[in-house]
């Protein structure tokens, strides 16, 4: 039986070895330059034996250093990490089992840069018409233009045609306008724009005279006093919230003139109506605090008024004055790095986020008035409730009201702004109570790096109003050794910035309004992008200009508040984590940032299905959805869990991989989650995204710098906006652009449910 098994085991042998010595080579190897995407090398081949496999070879500028690149069970080849101006030689062999070909003919090419790509098609048929909703009417948008690579972004001008701002992008070719006035004529068109190709040229421009159907409605009128001298109040903000009926939630305010008077023209329904002279400034004597009909100062007592077609109703309010504040004493020292006094340095004490936040869903613009100044070393600062200056030590003494809570924060020209404890940014700063005398406030503040880099743009709403806001750069890598914003700054009052001074190198940049509009990062041809995966990355070195982010409004126009807590998955709570409330169509409902216990509150969120994100540098942002009852007004221990989005390390210590890689996800098919492996063999920029069937972006699940390694990441199944995809076929591409290389490589999964 052994003879039998030697014997079998030689004629294999000997039949590998014919096999080996006849195994032809590949002939008529051919090398194309191909542009779609990352520029890569594609090879093809003519080959006489099937079931075989081949070995590329591949040298760079010479014939004297072949290595192989790859294997390919087909006649062609894909080579994706090549330079342009670089020639490179290739030849293939046929491979089956340990035996190897001859090699094939050995062809050249150079690669030179591609000529630029062919914009996308330009949009034709533009249609408008107006579609009901209850007693108001959206416009909706129609038009042809061929799926692939591209979006769709829409421009609208109000009543002429020279004002056209951009109101929305979409994949798809229609769009709802839902934020159109009666009475208004309006003027579109559409371009189809890519991140590869560019713009197409505009469609055709359309108009539509915005009608809204009759209404029946109802009159409430009244006059507003102040309740210890009966005299009348001007310019207070009356507010009316639709308890019932449809378009539930609130209406625009009206206000009162010199003799305290108002009158609202309603829709029928039920209201609750509010009072609010807060930021009076035209008053002597200060403000007022804010009631609910009838002499109630929350919405759960207050009285419900209802509204009949052609009715009239009264409804008075007498305003009183809170009481006297008392005065408390903060005070510190503000030195340099090196303990040394500094003299002349700014501190001031502003209000909180979630104050901010909290005027501004009563319908005011807080932080104005004498409240808003420029700080140096900062820019223009709302919210500040008491500035001065240090003395020759180093020290300052404030005055402020007692049993507030407040942030505080020095600044002076040539350093680095900083909150008390050493907090860089608002969003991660100390709150401060300020009971009683408080004494150790102290800050210590930084030279102002100066590396000859800056970036500068302007932040403005989608009508192209300037918002003055906080800007953050922040890094955009996953592996930075000191996490978070690497530099803070303010736009000017206009909602113009420059931040000076920047190490080069790859960053997000976040705008984060001082209230009234929700925080957005920048993203090209986008408005308000809320979510820090879905940003574009500016890379910084030099003057940098033009890095303009787009804001949306905040439509506080409810009376519910929702609070919890967010927290990682080990249950630790995560300070400066940005929340917001949406509705369907994606518009902010309410905003909000969490505290030193991760705790958030949004303000003013009108009845209906709300969705909540949180989102924060490191994480992978989660949505909530919430059900927002009417006559309910607080909703508590609405409670979110963060993970990582840190791509998870599966190298030994200290081991670099020899390649780039992109491995096959697992499980595949999936649902709803799978874990997709990556390597790189050098530190690169990395961006890994998910693509549909029609090459038009699911998903971003990296964008930023990479150290080298071996990684997991893991899709949880949902797109950009957070909603689970549905089933079908999936690519997911990876890019990456080391010093000298550049990977790009894609492959299909399949989500099943």
């Amino acid at each position: 039986m052994n003879r039998i098994l030697l014997v079998g085991v030689l004629c294999l042998l000997v039949v590998a070895g014919v096999f080996a010595q006849t195994l032809p080579a590949p002939t008529n190897l051919a090398a194309t330059q191909v542009n779609e995407g990352a520029i890569s090398v594609k090879l093809t081949w003519d080959a006489s034996v099937n079931n075989v496999g081949f070995r590329v070879y591949r040298s760079a500028i010479d014939t004297a250093h072949f290595q192989p690149i790859g294997m390919a069970n087909s006649r062609t080849f894909y080579d994706r990490m090549v330079v342009v101006g670089t020639r490179y030689y290739y030849f293939v062999k046929s491979v089956a089992g340990i035996s190897e070909s001859e090699r094939s003919n050995v062809v050249d090419i150079l690669i030179v840069t591609p000529p630029p790509p062919t914009p996308p098609p330009t949009p034709t048929n533009l249609v408008a018409r107006l579609v009901p909703d209850g007693w108001s009417a959206k416009v909706k948008l129609t038009w042809h233009g061929p799926r692939g690579p591209w979006n769709f972004k829409v421009s609208r001008s109000a009543n002429d045609t020279s004002h056209y701002n951009n109101v929305g992008t979409t994949a798809d070719t229609s769009f709802l306008d839902h934020s159109v006035q009666p009475g208004t004529t309006y003027y579109y068109f559409v371009k189809a724009f890519s991140q590869q190709g560019g713009e197409s040229g505009r469609s055709n421009v359309v108009d539509i005279l915005v009608v809204a159907a009759p209404r029946p409605r109802g009159t409430i009128r009244g006059t507003v006093i102040d309740d210890s001298t009966n005299a009348p109040i001007r310019n207070v903000s009356i507010s009316f919230f639709r308890s019932s009926g449809p378009n539930s939630g609130g209406t625009l305010p009206v206000f009162t003139d010199s003799l305290g008077r108002y009158t609202a023209l309603l829709d029928t329904g039920r209201y609750i109506i509010r009072a609010n002279a807060m930021f009076n400034w035209g008053t002597t004597g200060g403000p007022y605090r804010p009631e609910y009909y009838d002499n109630c100062p929350e919405p759960s007592c207050a009285t419900v008024v209802a509204v009949a077609e052609s009715s009239s109703f009264t409804a008075n309010f007498g305003l009183s004055r809170p009481t006297p504040p008392s005065y408390v004493y903060v005070s510190g020292t503000v030195t340099d790095t090196n303990n040394v006094p500094l003299r002349h340095a700014r501190v001031s004490v502003v209000r909180t986020i979630q104050e901010m936040n909290f005027l501004g869903s009563l319908g005011m613009v807080p932080g104005i008035g004498p409240e808003a100044m420029n700080l140096e070393g900062l820019g223009h600062t709302r919210g500040v409730v008491w500035n001065g200056y240090t003395d020759s030590l180093g020290n300052y003494r404030a005055r402020v009201i007692a049993n507030q809570r407040y942030i505080a924060l020095a600044s002076k020209e040539m350093h680095l702004p900083e909150y008390y404890n050493n907090k860089r940014t608002i969003e991660t700063a100390d709150i401060i109570l300020i009971e009683h005398d408080t004494t150790g406030i102290n800050f210590s503040l930084e030279l102002r790096p100066t590396p000859n880099n800056s970036i500068s743009g302007s932040v403005k709403d989608s009508a192209g109003a300037g918002v003055p806001s906080r800007i953050l750069l922040l890094p955009a890598r996953h592996n930075h050794p000191h996490p978070g914003v690497v530099r803070y700054g303010h736009t000017d009052s206009l909602g113009n910035y420059t931040l000076a001074g920047l190490p080069a190198g790859q960053y997000f940049v976040m705008a984060l309004p001082f209230s009234n509009y929700g925080s957005s990062f920048y993203k090209l041809n986008s408005c308000g992008v809320f979510r820090i995966q879905d940003a574009d990355t500016v890379v910084v070195s030099g003057n940098i200009t033009g890095i303009d982010i787009c804001v949306r409004g905040v439509h506080n126009n409810g009376l519910t508040v929702i609070r919890g807590a967010v927290r990682s998955a080990n249950a630790s709570v995560i300070a400066g984590v940005r929340v917001a409330a949406f509705d369907a169509q994606g518009e902010f409902l309410g905003i909000g940032i969490t505290d030193a216990a991760g705790v958030y509150e949004l303000n003013a969120i009108a009845p209906g299905v709300v969705t909540i994100i949180a989102d924060y540098d490191g994480y992978t942002s989660s949505q909530l959805p919430v059900t927002v009852n009417m006559n309910v007004f607080t909703l508590d221990n609405v409670n979110i869990t963060l993970s990582p989005s840190t791509p998870t390390s599966v190298s030994a210590p200290g081991t670099v991989p020899e390649k780039f890689v992109l491995g096959q996800n697992y499980p595949n098919p999936f649902n709803p989650n799978t874990t997709i492996s990556y390597a790189v063999s050098a530190s690169s920029i990395v961006t890994l995204k998910v693509f549909n069937v029609l090459g038009q972006e699911v998903a971003t699940l990296i964008n930023g710098n990479v150290a080298a390694g071996s990684y997991n990441i893991m899709w949880n199944g949902k797109d950009n906006l957070g909603r689970q995809v549905s089933t079908g076929v999936y690519i997911y591409k990876m890019h990456a652009t080391a010093a000298t290389t550049e990977f790009s490589q894609m492959k299909k999964m399949v989500m099943l449910k």
